[in-house]
């Protein structure tokens, strides 16, 4: 059935429920085609995986994932330590 201006009503959550996918299919695209990042690939390979689980950030996982964590190689490329 036609509403009075010519097109039907959608439910709210419907329109929101799409517009949701279409951001993360979106996001994906991004994520997928960037170059940069690729330690946090690692970890979070598909986008809508990743929206379907709990991290529980803190600074160290943060640096960790980031690759500033105090590991050997972070201090051998900041120049800490000598190898």
């Amino acid at each position: 059935m036609t509403g009075v201006f010519g097109y039907d009503k959608i439910p709210r959550g419907t329109i929101n429920t799409e517009e949701k996918e279409k951001e993360i299919t979106k996001w994906q695209e991004q994520w997928t085609s960037c170059t940069k990042g690729a330690e946090n690939k690692l970890f979070f390979l598909n986008i809508k995986d990743r929206m379907k689980t709990t991290i529980y950030l803190s600074a160290e996982f943060t640096a960790m994932v980031t690759g500033h964590g105090l590991t050997r190689s972070y201090l051998h490329r900041c120049k800490i330590i000598s190898d």
